[in-house]
């Protein structure tokens, strides 16, 4: 479901518009669109009724993007003539059938759209409207070359045998089916995150696009049998990409599943809401409230969060939110999730910003997050201590000063719309300059391990998860190859020995420069600390620990209260070390 806040769903001019009956939400009545027999050609008409779903009504339930709202296409809704996008007119022509009936929920046809209670209400129905559904049909949209040449591509690796997956990692030619098949699972369906729920409360899904359908289980077990291609696709075609790598082996269906950091069994155990937002944290909504609604009817939340209110602002919305979930789970880790370079509402340094922003550049930040294991930088035993404003924008919170800042280097900024090879250069470049400073800083002290570790955040879990001791040399080794000319005064004896391919060192780099990216290096005053800090850490900020928090944080002292920086690695800290020096605790007050 997408929803809209200023926009008529059917964007047709208001005196066409199909004018809504009331349904009464709280009975649990929906409308479901029956669209009438035609083939490709004839004009699209359907009748809206009501139905309850306590009587188990016949009807399937469309998963798609609303498409180019400026680009309408007609369709008669009893008797009255109305638009909708063109994708959805695509969509309702693939779908229907040449000789009967076709009864189908669609969002922005059932629910009247411009009405905030009923749109709170239905969408608060979505679990029941999904699971109920006989069959949902995923549209992916119009085919085009590339779509038949990842259709080609997925039905050889139809449960493939050995022979025909030895076939396909011999044959060069199979590039562009791979592209292809790359470019289907970037589509934008996979980033919407209302299809998360449509997807998993299904119980029997089909996907389409253009003339192609295939069911959403072959089509996963399909992408299963990627895996086998890991190494072949990071050889021979990917290199130095580890991002078309990943959208290969995650993407498309992957990207849909539910949580990857919890596994719920049985599975009518639902996930906690804060691992359903780490996890789809990167996917797009219209209205930004829906980064949180969406996920609530598929989350252990959905009973306690509350109603699902657009009437509530967007600030409001996110701030109760954050607010809701420390109070209910006891952890403080939502703070640390900065989505967003840019700073476009008025929120509290410690309320994450859902809405997915910043195209460009085309690299997010990462967070600690995603890194394996997880740490723990307050322990397994502590919970957050803390109390709220009564307006909820003051966050206190208990926790102690581990160090300050002394010195910061150069952030590291990933430009998105240069090649791999310019990213690489990049690296190397700010890698040099961070391992300079790190070993003028620490001066005897200095540990390559130490900073091995740091900067690029600890280990990682995620398709390129090798050679993580060998970094330093990877990156001398290819500094070497890749800029031979350049003075490296400070590489380490050994960076000369050439200690993997040239592909593996160029595949370190790539993965490494997405875990630094608008990031740079920090140095602490006392303890001298290595820390991986956010792009806008300065000397003097504090480097903490909150009770209930798996990762330090940064607090910037001004005027008398903090405001958070965001969260930092810092070597030797991230699994409680901290703790066991039984810290005085304080509580910070956070704006």
């Amino acid at each position: 479901m997408e929803a809209h806040t200023s926009k008529a769903a059917l964007c047709a001019p208001s005196s066409e518009i199909y004018k809504y009956s009331r349904v009464d939400s709280e009975l649990n009545e929906i409308r479901v669109a029956k669209i009438l027999p035609g083939n490709r050609t004839e004009p699209l008409i359907c009748q809206l009724s009501s139905v309850f779903l306590t009587d188990n009504p016949s009807y399937e339930a469309l998963s798609y993007t609303w498409g180019n709202e400026e680009a309408c296409r007609s369709i008669s809704i009893n008797g009255n003539n109305a638009s909708i996008t063109d994708n959805l007119e695509s969509a309702l022509r693939r779908l229907r059938s040449p000789d009967k009936i076709v009864t189908i929920w669609v969002d922005s046809i059932c629910i009247n759209q411009e009405d905030l209670t009923e749109r709170g209400a239905q969408t608060s129905r979505m679990r029941s409207i999904y699971r109920q559904a006989d069959l949902v049909r995923v549209w992916l949209g119009d085919s085009g070359e590339e779509g038949d040449l990842a259709w080609t591509l997925l039905q050889d690796l139809d449960n493939a045998s050995e022979a025909i997956i030895n076939d396909i990692i011999g044959d060069y030619s199979r590039f562009e089916q791979f592209q292809a098949l790359k470019k289907l699972f970037r589509r934008r369906y996979w980033f919407r995150v209302w299809v998360v729920q449509e997807v998993t409360l299904g119980r029997d899904v089909s996907v389409y696009w253009g003339e192609h359908s295939i069911s959403w289980n072959r089509l996963y077990a399909i992408c299963e049998n990627l895996k086998h291609l890991k190494e072949y696709l990071i050889r021979s075609f990917y290199p130095n990409d580890p991002t078309s790598v990943f959208s290969l082996l995650t993407g498309g269906p992957k990207s849909l599943t539910l949580t990857k950091r919890s596994f719920p069994t049985p599975p009518e155990t639902q996930p906690s809401l804060l691992d359903l937002l780490y996890t789809h944290m990167s996917k797009h909504s219209t209205d930004p409230r829906d980064k949180i609604y969406a996920l609530i009817g598929i989350s252990n939340s959905l009973d306690t969060f509350g109603p699902i209110d657009y009437k509530r602002s967007i600030i409001d919305t996110f701030t109760y939110t954050a607010r809701y979930i420390i109070s209910t789970t006891g952890n403080l880790d939502i703070i640390c999730i900065c989505q967003n370079e840019d700073v476009k509402y008025d929120l509290p340094s410690w309320v994450p910003d859902w809405e997915r922003r910043n195209e460009y550049p085309l690299h997010r930040v990462m967070g600690l997050h995603i890194r394996y294991p997880q740490f723990q930088a307050s322990g397994k035993n502590y919970t957050a201590i803390v109390s709220f404003s009564e307006n909820s924008r003051i966050l206190r919170a208990r926790g102690f000063t581990v160090d300050t800042i002394q010195e910061v280097s150069s952030k590291f900024w990933i430009n998105g719309n240069h090649g791999n090879n310019v990213k690489v250069i990049q690296t190397l470049h700010t890698f040099k300059e961070w391992l300079a400073l790190y070993l003028r800083f620490k001066g005897a002290e200095a540990s390559l391990e130490e900073f091995n570790n740091t900067f690029c955040g600890g280990s990682w879990a995620a398709v390129y998860d090798v050679h993580h001791k060998k970094r330093i040399q990877l990156f001398c080794s290819l500094f070497k190859i890749l800029l031979p000319g350049v003075e490296f005064s400070s590489a380490p004896s050994f960076s000369a020995a050439t200690v993997e391919s040239v592909e593996d060192q160029r595949a370190t780099v790539s993965a490494a420069s997405l875990r630094m990216h608008n990031k740079r290096l920090a140095l602490s005053k006392v303890e001298k600390l290595a820390c991986l800090a956010p792009a806008d850490a300065r000397e003097g900020d504090l480097i903490c620990i909150l009770l209930g928090c798996d990762y330090p944080v940064l607090l910037r002292q001004v005027d008398g209260h903090h405001i958070l920086v965001g969260e930092v690695y810092v070597d030797g800290k991230m699994h409680g070390e901290a703790m066991h020096l039984k810290p005085e605790a304080i509580d910070f007050e956070i704006h």
